[in-house]
């Protein structure tokens, strides 16, 4: 029998523990940390627990997603799923359609989005399909940036790797320079990396706002924190070898046998040395050393894909979702 119920934190947090094929922002334990008011509904066949579908509270109901974040919906905790087709079929079929009616009672609009290793759409493109005024789901296709590392590569390996007349030039002649340097670990208070941030955003012409600026405060105030979780924010640092002074940062999350890019900010000084690479390429090289799969944490505006996959990061596929009422 498959049916739908609300499950407790650490129910939810041991469920995703033991998820392999999850996004890192689901974690529960990190959700907690960040301030969010979440609830977790769990899809199950008899007794096994086979869904979490994590909802975050927010002033327009059950429909916020995590600043920063990609992949944050339900996720599958039995890695058995992934074996015979038809039996991952019917499962995620029945465990799906039992949690659709728990979940559009609970919020009448919810947004989430699936990671690329999600097996099956079909119980979201079918729901309520033959009903003209039943809610449904509003898929939209999206893409990211994805570099796998299964077996460790050399350093030129991996600079191999990136497209010649760009990326692979600009780095080596980065490195050669030697005026920059990364290192791992904080050195700043958070509020100088936020001013970085802010100073990146207004010379490239992007924007933030106050629920922005605190969400990445939060993020670094979570690098040197006693978030125990399988998912941990870390930041590594661009820094001027003659000055000694910080010119810019990447914040990455990591867990899961994987690492994701969360956000990057170089001077306008540094940028000019191809810092930006070089701060890149430190996140590359550590999850080639660890095996990790390196995600670029979104690759959908030509421009940003063009970036991205210049790195030799393959194209993955996910999907942002809407449950909307008629």
């Amino acid at each position: 029998m498959f049916y739908c119920k609300e499950i407790e934190f650490t129910a939810a947090t041991d469920a995703w523990e033991k998820a392999k094929n999850c996004s890192l922002f689901c974690s529960p334990t990190l959700l907690k940390n960040f301030g969010y008011k979440a609830r977790y509904f769990g899809g199950y066949k008899n007794n096994n627990l086979l869904i979490v579908w994590p909802l975050i509270e927010s002033k327009s109901g059950l429909s916020k997603v995590p600043l920063f974040s990609y992949f944050f919906g339900p996720f599958w905790v039995d890695t058995e799923l992934y074996g015979a087709p038809y039996k991952m079929f019917k499962n995620n079929l029945e465990v799906l359609n039992s949690m659709f009616p728990v979940v559009d009672k609970v919020a009448s609009k919810v947004s989430f989005s699936l990671v690329p290793e999600f097996p099956d759409l079909r119980p979201f493109m079918w729901w309520n399909y033959h009903n003209p005024v039943g809610s449904k789901f509003d898929i939209k296709l999206r893409y990211t940036g994805r570099i796998e590392f299964i077996n460790r590569l050399s350093e030129d390996e991996l600079i191999n790797q990136f497209r010649a007349d760009d990326k692979r030039k600009k780095i080596k002649k980065a490195i050669r320079s030697g005026c920059l340097a990364t290192r791992w670990g904080i050195s700043i208070q958070p509020h100088e990396y936020l001013n970085l941030y802010l100073a990146t955003l207004k010379r490239t012409g992007g924007s933030s706002n106050d629920e922005t600026n605190q969400a990445l405060i939060k993020m670094i105030d979570l690098v040197n924190g006693n978030c125990i979780s399988s998912a941990n924010f870390k930041i590594i640092e661009l820094v001027d070898v003659v000055k000694n002074t910080v010119e810019g940062f990447q914040l990455v999350l990591i867990g899961k046998e994987m690492i994701y890019l969360i956000a990057q900010s170089v001077t306008a000084e540094a940028m000019g040395k191809n810092g930006n690479l070089l701060l890149t390429f430190e996140a590359i090289k550590y999850a080639n050393i660890n095996r990790l799969n390196l995600d670029f944490n979104g690759a959908n505006s030509p421009t940003r894909a063009e970036d991205k996959h210049a790195f030799g990061a393959c194209i993955k596929s996910y999907y942002d979702i809407e449950l909307v009422n008629q």
